[in-house]
Order: structure tokens, then sequence, then C-alpha cells
């Protein structure tokens, strides 16, 4: 989207937004990262920043990225620990975030923690399917094949 695009649906852009990471810093990280984890450990850096600066200033974020990004981010924001450790727990999530899904996380002052809202945002996609994401736990003894691939009805 444009950010003429995104100031028309009402969202506040910040023209003079600074990057967390340089591109020639993402690019050297990018290239020095050797595990899934070690991609979860830098987008959990940004998520990180992200989440400081909306909790302290009372601020929303609209972050757009792929599946490992959100899953990274939505981890890393609330504090769980579990993460997909190989390449068949990161197929298995491909059933879990469907096209277009979304993560609303809302900052509970009282509470002092971020809490999901899976609700937030009406599907986005012209056949109406869900978009809300079914955040998947993984552990050491996770089964993938154990678990049912689940289909959304259409509206």
């Amino acid at each position: 989207l444009q950010v003429s695009e995104l100031i028309a649906c009402g969202i506040e852009v910040d023209s003079a937004y600074k990057p967390i990471l340089k591109m020639e810093q993402l690019g050297k990280t990018v290239a020095g990262e050797r595990t899934l984890s070690d991609a979860y450990v830098r987008i959990g850096e940004v998520g990180d920043e992200i989440a400081k600066i909306c909790s302290s200033q009372g601020k929303s974020a609209v972050i757009v990225c792929d599946a490992i990004g959100i899953d990274a981010l939505f981890r890393r924001i609330t504090r769980r620990s579990d993460i997909p450790e190989n390449l068949e727990s990161t197929a298995y999530m491909q059933r879990c975030y469907p096209q277009c899904s979304t993560i609303t996380l809302e900052w509970n002052a009282k509470t002092r923690c971020w809490q999901c809202k899976s609700n937030a945002i009406p599907p986005m996609t012209m056949f109406h399917t869900t978009n809300i994401v079914k955040i998947p736990s993984f552990g050491r003894n996770t089964k993938f094949s154990d678990i049912p691939s689940e289909q959304e009805p259409l509206y």
C-alpha cells in the first residue's frame, strides 16, 4: 500500500519514521542467520522496540509481514517462549495463518501486558473467509501429523 492509501483509510503514518535497523544492518544480520531461532531473535528484537514505543506512548502500529514474522512478533510481544524449531513446524504454521491473516494486540495498562484480540479486524478477502490466526503451540513432543487441518467455512 502507498502512504496515501494508508492515510485515506484513517491510518496515521509517521513520515519521519526511521527504521529500527538500516538496510545494511539488516542485510548483515539476515546473512548471519543459520537457524529459525536466529530469525525469531532478530524479529523479536524489532517487536520489543515496537511494543516499548506503543505501550509507553499509547500508540498503535500496523505491521505487514509474512506468517513467520507475525508469529515471531506475537510470541515475543506476549512473552511466549515456544517457537517452531524446524521446517516441519513452519509448514504446519501455514495451516494456522490464513491469507490476509491479522493479529491485533492491545496493551492493557492495568495488567501491563499485551492481550490478543482475535476478532478485531473483519475478513479482508473477497470470499469473506476468516483472517483469524490460530496461534499454534510448539513443544518438544508436538506431532504435526496428529493435528487435523482446519478449513474455515465461508460466511
